[in-house]
């Protein structure tokens, strides 16, 4: 649901400590709908997701979102028809 989309919408909020080597990756649905595959009709997916991601664990995080970026858009042969956004948050311990 879209922030400020319905005035009465109620979102949980959760604290989140990153220590020294995490990671916060998150993303639009227009990542995991996002179609293409043999027939350009499969969803790259919440599974093929974290395989990327675990593909490319240990980059610096504007790399790592490079890459992700890379293989949706090879998944989709350059066809999104949805948004699509990511963002990468390294912790660095200090």
């Amino acid at each position: 649901m879209p922030v400020g989309a319905l005035a009465d919408a109620r979102f949980a909020q959760v604290d989140l400590h990153l220590g020294p080597g995490d990671l916060l990756f998150t993303h639009t649905d227009g990542v995991t709908e996002a179609q293409g595959g043999a027939q350009g009709t499969e969803m790259f997916g919440g599974r093929r997701l974290r395989r990327a991601l675990a593909a490319v664990a240990g980059l610096p995080p504007a790399e790592l979102v490079e890459r992700v970026l890379r293989l949706l858009d090879q998944w989709c042969a350059g066809q999104h028809d949805d948004d699509v956004a990511v963002l990468a948050i390294a912790a660095d311990g200090g």
